[in-house]
């Protein structure tokens, strides 16, 4: 049987180990889970799975939500249709006419 690791020993139980990585439109978020036959393994690919979290996240001190919301539609939707990315592109154009220059404190 897989063993997993996680900041909760009771999640740990149940056999998965989650990390928080991003938000789903609904508002739910989405786990990321690592499995490892000992729970050594588990817990070092639970470690190597938030340092790469950690060092994607890293934004510079003049990113505006314009540069945000760019690059996620650039790059931060695969698997989406080229339709899919016009309708958010479309849906997001107010807020980064309103809201673009804005940086991130």
């Amino acid at each position: 049987m897989a063993t997993t690791a996680s900041a909760s020993t009771k999640r740990m139980d149940a056999g998965l180990a989650p990390y928080p990585s991003a938000t789903h439109p609904t508002a739910s978020r989405k786990r990321r889970t690592v499995r490892a036959k000992t729970k050594t393994e588990a817990r070092d690919k639970l470690r190597n799975l938030r340092e790469d979290i950690a060092a994607s996240v890293q934004a510079p001190a003049a990113y505006t939500v314009r540069q945000a919301v760019e690059d996620w539609l650039e790059s931060g939707l695969d698997g989406r249709s080229e339709n899919t990315i016009t309708k958010y592109r479309y849906v997001l154009a107010p807020v980064v006419e309103r809201l673009g220059p804005s940086r991130f404190a």
